[in-house]
């Protein structure tokens, strides 16, 4: 009866072991999907951010330039022809935005899988941008 305690016990031994390892490997994969899951966040966060602010920067130059243009205005054709201009830049500003945001909901997702993921670029907005400015 002694020894059927003792085999009882090493078996059952054995058994919390195998299964606190099982544990540690499910928390371990579970630790490391929140880290993947965070760190992806953080990132689309921040690329989400930079075109939102891109996109205020350049709706608040659009509105500066139309105020400009408003005060050497005379008569209603020049406001019409101003108002027309105004709300082209506001159609081509929000399909610009549309873009932006559907490459980076686009790249970062794809990025991810690839277990890459890299901060996302802006620069060819700000050149889009100083473009435009300068024409």
């Amino acid at each position: 009866m002694k020894n059927a305690h003792a085999d009882n016990t090493i078996g059952s031994t054995g058994f919390n072991s195998v299964t606190q390892e099982s544990l540690n490997a499910v928390k371990n994969s579970l630790f490391m999907a929140l880290d993947h899951n965070r760190e992806f966040t953080q990132k689309l966060s921040r690329a989400m951010r930079d075109v939102s602010l891109d996109f205020m920067n350049i709706r608040l130059e659009h509105a500066g330039r139309a105020l400009e243009r408003s005060r050497e205005l005379q008569g209603i054709s020049e406001i019409l022809v101003l108002q027309h201009d105004w709300m082209v830049d506001v159609a081509r500003d929000y399909a610009e935005l549309t873009k932006r945001v559907t490459d980076v909901l686009h790249d970062l997702p794809k990025a991810a899988s690839n277990g890459d993921l890299p901060e996302h670029d802006n620069s060819a907005s700000h050149r889009r941008t100083e473009d435009r400015a300068a024409a």
